[in-house]
């Protein structure tokens, strides 16, 4: 399998909105499921930004060497941010207020959690604000 983030960051993108427009009900909720492809859009946004700007590895499947860059967004963000400071990647930064990490709360664990252990209040909109803002690195890379 050949890996593909700018892709996929598309991809997960439109289906994290699909679900997030959907009907749901207390027992069928499907924003938790489009904030966890909101931060699977985010990290293949940026780690294709990355790709495409920065001497990165990229192994023969298309997957990100060093195997420490293989992580999800709630520790790649801040990761990210280190690797493009200092450089002339004004292009490469994310247009997200302060300095905090949008997905620190994010974890691909909350995909096994009982409804009453989901994200509250304004989780999935500030990890779509932020996966939007994301995309926008990857537009304008690939611009």
């Amino acid at each position: 399998m050949k890996t593909n983030y700018a892709v996929s960051a598309r991809r997960h993108w439109s289906d994290a909105e699909y679900l997030l427009g959907a009907p749901q009900t207390p027992d069928l909720l499907r924003s938790p499921n489009a904030d966890q492809l909101y931060g699977f859009a985010a990290e293949c946004a940026l780690k294709a930004a990355l790709l495409g700007t920065h001497p990165v590895v990229q192994r023969a499947d298309g997957s990100i060497d060093p195997k420490e860059l293989r992580i999800h967004i709630n520790v790649f963000w801040p990761q990210y941010h280190v690797r493009i400071a200092g450089r002339r990647a004004r292009h490469l930064v994310v247009a997200w207020r302060g300095r905090e990490n949008p997905f620190a709360d994010w974890t691909t664990d909350l995909r096994y959690a009982a409804n009453e252990d989901l994200p509250k209040g304004d989780a999935v909109g500030m990890h779509r604000r932020a996966a939007k803002a994301c995309l926008g690195v990857l537009e304008r890379v690939a611009g």
